[in-house]
């Protein structure tokens, strides 16, 4: 499976390349903020697409379960009646079992990367709401200033106060694509298998 971008990479590429540039305490929290923003935005693009799949991926687990019940059934039926049972039967029962099983393993790990998603947003939220306390913070200094007024030493915002390493909210995120190879594809020790089990039932 391919792994999406990790969201310590995307800062450690993206935000710290945007603070290097930066030339003011202010162009770098604004800055790191846009990249937070655009960051949370696509999590949250990524969840909307993942729930959709999951209901379709419900409907056809629905679907294929029908199929491979029915399937199964006749397979029984004709071992029954001392039918002779093709492999064709057997391989057809197979891969909508196969099927089942590798949705069902597809829509826990959506769910678990919708979970991911969530805990990571709270994170990123957090980090964007300090953000923009310290940009407050950059204002109310410039605002003393003009008034010629002193401020703390300590409540001054400065290059130095920035921190915005998340290398900690590494996402799970996956592209559930599957592998190459088909998740209905049957071997001849399958098959085999197969009919063992379903003659045990007969």
């Amino acid at each position: 499976m391919k792994m999406l971008k990790s969201i310590s990479a995307f800062f450690s590429n993206k935000v710290s390349t945007a603070i290097e540039k930066a030339t003011k305490p202010e162009d770098m929290y604004r800055d790191a903020a846009r990249q937070l923003i655009g960051e949370i935005d696509r999590l949250k693009h990524t969840q909307v697409s993942s729930t959709r799949e999951i209901v379709k991926i419900e409907k056809l687990v629905e679907k294929h379960s029908g199929l491979h019940q029915n399937k199964e059934a006749e397979i029984i039926a004709l071992q029954r009646s001392g039918s002779v049972v093709s492999n064709n039967h057997v391989i057809l029962a197979l891969q909508h079992r196969n099927i089942v099983s590798g949705l069902g393993q597809k829509k826990i790990d959506l769910t678990e990367m919708n979970n991911q998603i969530d805990l990571s947003v709270v994170e990123l939220s957090a980090k964007l709401d300090d953000i923009k306390m310290n940009l407050d913070i950059i204002a109310l200094n410039e605002e003393t200033a003009k008034l010629g007024l002193t401020v703390p030493e300590d409540v001054i915002a400065a290059v130095g106060h920035v921190n915005v390493n998340v290398d900690t909210l590494i996402t799970k995120v996956d592209v559930l694509m599957g592998g190459s190879q088909s998740m209905a594809s049957v071997t001849t020790g399958d098959i085999a298998s197969y009919m063992e089990e379903l003659k045990s039932r007969a």
